[in-house]
Formats: C-alpha cells, structure tokens, sequence
C-alpha cells in the first residue's frame, strides 16, 4: 500500500477511550483509508482502586449476565480486570472491500496480508482497466459482536469471482442494494450469516462509522479509592458509609468502630459536670466537700445507667437503613445505594469543596461595605435555595472524574437486544495483566447542588394523595417501605386529622400508626429515602411497576432529580459560556444530589463555573422558576411527558440516563394537556 503523507494521526485520550478501541473503525487521516484498531498500548493504572471500580463494572455486566445475549469475555471476580491508560493505537486496514473508480468492479481480500502481496500500489487488476481502487465503507456487524467485510464470493452463472458490482440503483437505503455481475448480469443478494450461538444469524449492512456499528459502554466514578476494603456487596462497609452520611459518628472514613457506642450530646453533658465537680472536690474541705462527692456518686449512677440503654453504631445504622442487616452480600439496590452515598462522601469529605455563601463572601474588596453587600447577596441567594427546595450549592475546584470503559456492543445498546463483549487482554500492551478496562482521567471544576431531604419527602407525601394515576402506586409505596427502627409513616404537618385519616383508609392504614414529619430528625428522612429506592436500570426508562420496573417512591424521585439536573445544566450553559455538550451531569440519587462538571478535557479550568456561582447562580435559578417550564412544542410537549430537544434532552455525552426519566411536571407540576396529574415540587408550600 501507498503510505500517506500523514501516516501518523494525533488523538486526545478522550478520543480514544470513545473512538478508538479494539475493534472499532475509524477513517485514517489523509489518504490513508478506512482502518480497524487492532490494539492498544497502554499504561496500567496503580493509582486507581481496581477492586471498588471492577466490582461497579461486573454490576452493570450483570444486566447482560442475567438476559438473552450474555456478556462475553468478562472475569468473574473484580480482581480479575487491569485498568489501563491508552496511549498509542495499532490498527490495519478494515474494511478489506475495494471499488474501482473507473469500471467499478469489486475487489475483495481475505486479510492485510493478502492485500499487501497482491495489491499493494491499490490498482485494478481487471483486464484493460487502469483505475485505482478504494475502500467501501460497508460493513457487516451481528448482535454478538463480530463484524466482517462484505465479501461476494463466486458467481452462480459465470463462476467468476472479480467481475461484481456493488448495485445500490440510486438508493440510499441497504435493502435495495444487490451484488451484480458485470459478465452475465447475474445478480444476488448481499447478505452474511454469522457463526455464533445466537438465533438470529443474519448480519446487517451498514456503514462502518455508524454509530451502532460500535457502541462503547462506560461508567463513570469519583477518583478517590479507599483500597480494598470499599466493597459495596459487604454489610460492613455499607454501615460504615451510611454511619458517615447519617452523622452517626465525627470519625474519619478509616476509622469508624462500627463496635463503638455512640455518645449522646445528654452522655457528653453528664460527663462535663462530673469532671467539673472532680476538679472541685480536690481543692474542697468539710460539708461542700461532702456535698460535692454526693454529686459525684449521683453523676455517676446516670453514666451507668446511660451505658446500659447505648447500642453498637453498626447495629444503629442497621436500624436505619434495615438492608444492611444481613450477613450475607447486599442486594443489586443495595450496592447502587452504598455507591450513591459513598461517591457523596467522597465529594463532600474528601475533596476541596466551597459552599455558594463561602465563594461570595471571599469574593471582592476587603471593606465594611463590600463585606455588607456580599452578605446581603449570599442571604438572598441562601433565600432562593430555600424556595427552590435546595438544601445546598457547592463549588468543587479539582472535580476528579475517572470514565471506565467495559465494553462494547453491536447494532443496538440495551441488555435485552444485544451481546455485550469484553476487550481481551491480547488487546492491550501494558505491565498489567487481566481483562482491560480503559480509563481517563480529568480534574475539573463542578457544582454540586443537594436537593432539601425534607422538602423531597413532604412531596412525595403530598403527591401520595387526590385523584392522579399514580397516587395508589405511590401510597403503596410508602406504606409497604422499610422504616426506620422506632418510627411510624410519616405525614405532612399540614395536614390536618380529617386528612390524614383519609389517607389512612385510602391506603390501608390505621392513624395511629402515622405521625408528623417534623418528628423525623434528618437522619431518619435520609436513610429512608436512601433505604427505600430501587436498582435503577442504566438503560431503561422507568416504569412505575414493582413487578416490571421500580416502585413509584423510586420512580418520582428518579425524575425528580434528574429533571432538577437537566434544568440547571440547561440554563448554566446559557449564563457561563459552556455549550449544552460541554457539561455533563452526575447524579447521586440516593443522596438527593448531582454534579455538573465540565467534561473538556484539558489540563486547566477555564473558570467559567466559579464565576457562576459566585456572580450569576441567583439569575441562572430565576431563569429556572419562571421560564424553566416553557417549551416551544407546547401542548405537545406536555401533553405526552414534558421533555423533549427544545426543553430538557441534552447530548449523549451529557446526560447519564439518555435523555430518559425526565419531565417538567415533576419540577412545576402538570399542565392542564397532560396525561397524568402531578404535583409540583416547586409548587409545595414552602413553610413544611
């Protein structure tokens, strides 16, 4: 083959962790054609936790595991996988199809070798024709993965091999294209048949950089490992996590004595005044010595009795959160909620994060009127959080993002309609060893926002009631939860006896067994969100069935997050700069919070997410309440979900669900068009 003037092409890692693996095609630079990646050389990665990312992978593999298709290729143990870092790609010419540009005859190779020794300056050898050849950029791909040149083989009349014509007949569609002889007129269908178990054996046409000619799973982590020991399957490690979130102990993450009591603030006081009277006695004499030792001995009768009534922080937090009480490997669920909150830990422990009332007061001259006003500005805007139903906004500066890619499929994404294929360990060049996982990773700056726990629950609550679709599925939700050790359903301070008796009969309830939010402290309403929401599939779109799907307690939080997502994304990028694909989301359900975060990859922040928090996140949430329900496609829109390109839909890149799960009613509640009848969450009275 002819070598081109750029034989040597230059792609950031992003790129080729997306679009340059294994196994996919590209088109070379220059003349240089179409090519497949044959393999990658890679660096191993040792400052990564293989165990805590391995184990998240083998929990997306699973959907594949459990389906139709199966996933191939893969370990069955976490340990089994090496993370690597791209940095060189080898490839080969693919497809090994060729056309002449002149009388237009295919020709057809077996493989490079075969190319290389019999045509190598890419000439066609057809008698009394000059043309050059080059590649169709068809390809025959199957769900279990593999993917073939089209070859014509020999003609049925004439028997010849080399006088085929690729026919389209002016059609752009596949199905009109046929294979035709250009020495008898013979014509025949161009079709494959692939050798695998899989029932359906035909292999379908398409160009090669279509995009379901390879699709490229991924995941996406924090990158801050705690070694081994983070594994979301053992109760162990889900208990210390949750005692963390919960506030259950002051201990660092590393240090946590699940065997430990906990010390009451009541403990705390006790002991105070016990060292206190001590101190005293020492320097006392005659009656107010002996009355100090009489407070000594009284002082220390209630330690003991306050030791007897203290219980191991581990079986507290399995109080709480009661899926943790298990010796055995915790639930699919489960794990998705222990990773949900330890990813929140990382972010709010671990890393150099800034509330939105920390970057404003820091911001500006140093003077008693600066001062005043950066007060005055970050009140108001604490003010709008507290209308908007956020608990908080954070600036992260150094955002650490790993984006792990398992794997690939073919023709279509979803478990249910396609193999998915591990990448092989002769794939890679590297010092590691096991099954490859190709990772990357940026700092980057991001913003955190956390939605009120409290405000979530009075919604679901509310929305639990009246005359919606869903208001059964969501009652029987609440009443059929896990709750958390001590406590009764929860319901609203607003609603009055009347009301809360007919929801008790509406549900199935006695009143008796209810009591007012406001008797829930907050670790009681974050563990039972947390402990209450199903396994949330990647792929699907949500539906409100236990038996099918998830339960409607998951399914109205999901959206509700989600939609918040979208809605900020959306407006950010039209307050900082960002475009709509220059953002992505990162959503921690369980913990009520997401991340939005620049996915540039570049080895510097531009700044453009500081500045909006601290100059124009006030602007970005008054853009959100007044105008973040339009859509040009209303009542259309409305009407059939309240999402769609013009309102809600970002990028592919940006968004973790595929643009799925989300709507506008569950943020402002339905519009009079709309099919279903949904309470808003902006729409609570703001004083619950």
């Amino acid at each position: 083959m002819t070598n081109s003037d750029d034989s040597y092409m230059k792609r950031g890692k992003a790129q080729v962790l997306f679009n340059y693996l294994p196994g996919n095609t590209f088109d070379y630079t220059g003349k240089s054609g179409i090519h497949r990646v044959e393999g990658i050389d890679a660096v191993e990665r040792s400052d990564l936790d293989i165990g805590y990312i391995g184990r998240q992978v083998l929990n997306k593999v699973q959907a594949w595991r459990s389906g139709e298709y199966s996933a191939v290729g893969f370990p069955q143990y976490a340990d089994s996988f090496q993370l690597v870092e791209p940095r060189e790609v080898t490839t080969s010419v693919f497809p090994l199809l060729f056309r002449c540009t002149t009388c237009e005859r295919i020709h057809s190779y077996k493989n490079t070798n075969e190319l290389a020794k019999y045509n190598r300056s890419l000439n066609c050898k057809s008698d009394g024709c000059s043309g050059s050849i080059q590649q169709h950029q068809f390809v025959f791909i199957h769900e279990c993965g593999e993917i073939k040149s089209p070859f014509p083989g020999q003609c049925s009349r004439c028997n010849s091999y080399d006088d085929w014509k690729f026919e389209s007949f002016g059609s752009q569609r596949f199905r009109n294209a046929r294979w035709f002889c250009l020495n008898c007129k013979n014509e025949k269908d161009i079709e494959a048949w692939c050798n695998c178990d899989l029932p359906n054996s035909r292999m379908q046409l398409t160009v090669h950089r279509a995009s379901s000619a390879f699709q490229p799973h991924h995941l996406t982590v924090i990158n801050i490992g705690h070694g081994a020991a983070a594994d979301a399957s053992a109760p162990r490690f889900g208990k210390t996590v949750f005692a963390k979130y919960l506030g259950l102990t002051d201990e660092p993450f590393d240090r946590i004595e699940l065997d430990s009591r906990r010390v009451s603030e009541e403990r705390e006081r006790v002991e105070s005044q016990l060292e206190t009277y001590q101190d005293m006695y020492e320097s006392q004499e005659g009656d107010l010595a002996k009355q100090i030792a009489d407070e000594i001995e009284d002082l220390k009768e209630q330690l003991d009795d306050m030791d007897n009534g203290d219980e191991p922080i581990g079986d507290e937090v399995a109080g709480l959160v009661p899926f943790l009480n298990t010796d055995g490997d915790i639930s699919q669920g489960g794990q998705q909620a222990i990773v949900d909150i330890f990813q929140y830990h990382n972010l709010t422990e671990e890393l150099k994060r800034r509330t939105a009332r920390e970057i404003i007061l820091e911001a500006g001259a140093d003077t008693p009127q600066s001062r005043q006003r950066r007060e005055l500005r970050a009140d108001r805007l604490e003010n709008q959080f507290h209308q908007l139903g956020l608990e908080n906004v954070a600036f992260v500066e150094d955002f650490p993002i790993t984006n792990v890619v398992f794997g690939f499929t073919r023709i279509n994404r979803e478990p249910d309609d396609s193999r998915l294929i591990a990448f092989s360990e002769s794939d890679v060049d590297s010092s590691g060893d096991g099954t490859p996982l190709f990772t990357d990773t940026v700092e980057t700056e991001a913003i955190q926002v956390e939605l009120s726990p409290r405000r979530v629950v009075t919604w679901v609550l509310e929305n639990s009631r009246g005359d919606g679709e869903h208001v059964a599925a969501l009652g029987d939700a609440i009443v059929n939860s896990h709750l958390p050790r001590g406590r009764k359903y929860p319901v609203p301070d607003s609603w009055d006896g009347s009301a809360v008796a007919t929801w008790c009969t509406e549900h199935g309830i006695d009143a008796v067994d209810t009591e007012p939010l406001s008797e829930w402290d907050e670790p009681a309403i974050r563990s039972w969100l947390a402990a209450n929401m199903d396994e949330i599939p990647t792929f699907d779109q949500l539906k409100m069935d236990p038996d099918d799907g998830v339960d409607a307690l998951t399914y109205f939080v999901y959206h509700l997050l989600h939609t918040y997502s979208h809605l900020v994304l959306k407006h950010a990028t039209q307050l900082s700069g960002f475009s709509r694909s220059s953002l992505a989301e990162f959503l921690m359900p369980r913990a009520l919070s997401f991340v939005l975060y620049s996915n540039q990859r570049t080895d510097f922040n531009i700044g453009a997410l500081y500045t909006l928090v601290e100059s124009t996140f006030s602007d970005l949430l008054t853009e959100l309440e007044n105008r973040g329900n339009d859509c040009v496609y209303d009542p259309v829109c409305s009407r059939e979900g309240g999402a769609c390109h013009n309102c809600l839909h970002l990028s592919e890149v940006s968004c973790v669900h595929f643009n799925r799960n989300v709507g506008r009613d569950f943020v402002y509640g339905s519009k009079g068009v709309s099919e279903r009848h949904v309470d808003g969450y902006l729409g609570l009275n703001i004083d619950e």
